[in-house]
C-alpha cells in the first residue's frame, strides 16, 4: 500500500492509496454550493447586484435559483425553505478567492455589505474577510497575505 506524507505550513497531509477491484467513483466537473434561503428575490438580488455574479437559472415553481461564480464549474444554488425549516444557520459557508482583498472589501462596503469584523491575516498564508448574505450564510473572501503581494 503506497503511502504519501507531506508537511505544509498549515497541516500534515496524509494520503494513502488503496488499490481496490471496485470501480472508482466518477465525479462530474460541476460543484453546486447550496444555501437555504427565506426569500428568493432578495437572495438573487444580493448575489447578482451586490456581489456581481450572474444568474444562471431560476425556477420560481420550485423556489430555486442558480448563480454562476467566476470559478468554472462552481455555482451557488439558492433554495427557498418553508418557514418551519431553518435558513441561514451560519453553519454553511463559501470561500471566494479575490485578487485585491482590500479593494473588494471597500467596493462591497460601498454597496452596503457589513463585514463581521476587520480583515484577519494568517501571516504568510492568507488574509480573510467575512460577511453574511441576507439569510445569515457566511461568505468569506480570501486574498493573498501582505508579503506575497
Amino acid at each position: 500500500m503506497p503511502l504519501w506524507i507531506r508537511r505544509t505550513s498549515c497541516a500534515i497531509v496524509l494520503v494513502v492509496f488503496i488499490h481496490s477491484a471496485e470501480a472508482q467513483i466518477e465525479y462530474q466537473s460541476d460543484i453546486v454550493v447550496q444555501f437555504s434561503v427565506a426569500d428568493l428575490d432578495t437572495s438573487v438580488e444580493f448575489y447578482t447586484q451586490i456581489l456581481g455574479m450572474e444568474l444562471y437559472g431560476r425556477n420560481d415553481g420550485i423556489g430555486w435559483a442558480r448563480i454562476r461564480t467566476a470559478v468554472p464549474g462552481v455555482t451557488i444554488g439558492l433554495g427557498v425553505q418553508p418557514q418551519s425549516e431553518a435558513t441561514g444557520s451560519g453553519a454553511a459557508s463559501v470561500n471566494l478567492a479575490v485578487g485585491n482583498l482590500d479593494a473588494v472589501v471597500d467596493q462591497l462596503q460601498r454597496r452596503g455589505v457589513r463585514f463581521d469584523g476587520p480583515i484577519q491575516e494568517i501571516p504568510g498564508v492568507v488574509r480573510l474577510a467575512d460577511f453574511r448574505d441576507p439569510d445569515g450564510n457566511r461568505i468569506r473572501l480570501a486574498g493573498a497575505p501582505r508579503e506575497a503581494r
